[in-house]
């Protein structure tokens, strides 16, 4: 299992378009000495409500990258996502979708003896990057883009203030009762929206 951390950073809103239209942290940036430590100290403390039109915080997440490599399998009939399912059509969904199980019976049904198989069958195909932007689920938080070096991928977010976590903290009553089974349902929804993209789930924390 690999361990995802992250930070916060105040960063001017120029110097992010320029991250994300090069893909890569920009060399120099205009405006990188027109702050002094003392304004900077400043700007940090802000509230984002409070922050100046030209900056923001943003979410940095560092994920580094796995040894081995794998495949995610796509759904051959996913579900329609027009249709809400209810709690219990979502727990069957997801535990049918799961990919441990998906793998394990990939592996029962063309598992080979080591060496047999023929590397002349394989055939790969190219996959066409998409220059229209998908439709943002709710329950997952908008990237800018994401930054790729030789040991770890940098995924930079936008920046959200409190997460369910904060909101135990605050109160820990706001997760008892029907609250909690709320909160569940959304990461099922969650669940299915990322199994229909072909994508696994890592570990779900409040944070």
């Amino acid at each position: 299992m690999r361990e995802c951390t992250g930070a916060t950073y105040l960063v001017h809103k120029e110097w992010l378009q320029q991250l994300v239209s090069g893909r890569k942290v920009p060399a120099s940036f205009r405006h990188q000495d027109h702050l002094t430590d003392t304004e900077c100290s400043v700007l940090i403390h802000q509230p984002p409500s409070a922050l100046s039109q030209d900056f923001c915080f943003v979410t940095v997440v560092r994920i580094p990258k796995l040894t081995n490599r794998f495949v995610s399998l796509r759904l051959k009939e996913p579900w329609s996502r027009s249709h809400d399912l209810g709690y219990l059509e979502l727990v069957r969904y997801v535990s049918e979708t799961n990919y441990r199980n998906i793998w394990k019976e990939a592996n029962s049904a063309s598992s080979k003896p080591r060496g047999s198989q023929d590397r002349g069958s394989i055939k790969l195909k190219p996959v066409k990057a998409s220059a229209e932007p998908g439709t943002p689920h709710p329950n997952l938080v908008p990237a800018h883009c994401a930054i790729e070096t030789a040991s770890e991928f940098l995924l930079f977010l936008d920046f959200r203030e409190h997460t369910a976590e904060h909101c135990a903290m605050f109160s820990a009553a706001v997760l008892v009762g029907s609250r909690l089974l709320f909160v569940v349902y959304q990461l099922l929804r969650l669940l299915r929206y990322l199994h229909d993209l072909g994508l696994p789930l890592g570990p779900v924390t409040l944070g």
